[in-house]
């Protein structure tokens, strides 16, 4: 039969919210991300397009055009590729 420890697994670590060491107004994590964010008569879906289409278009280049190693390099199979090229008039 197995056994199966008992034993609790330990909690995450998490500050206090009132710990003096943890002060959300100074958490710049987000800043750079905030001026990226997409204007507000920009829909979410053609923002997010513009940016697979520069992330596409970078491998591309990277890869000096060559589909199959900018594929490989996305981490996607050529096929998706093809289809994404298409799709945002690349091809």
């Amino acid at each position: 039969p197995l056994s199966v420890d008992s034993t609790p697994a330990s909690e995450p670590e998490f500050p206090d919210e009132e710990d003096e060491d943890f002060d959300e107004e100074d958490n710049d994590s987000g800043s750079s991300l905030a001026a990226s964010l997409p204007e507000d008569e920009e829909s979410l879906d053609s923002y997010l397009e513009n940016i697979e289409k520069n992330v596409i278009v970078e491998a591309l280049e990277s890869t000096r055009w060559n589909k199959t190693a900018a594929a490989k390099k996305l981490g996607i199979t050529f096929r998706a590729l093809r289809y994404k090229l298409k799709k945002l008039g690349l091809d």
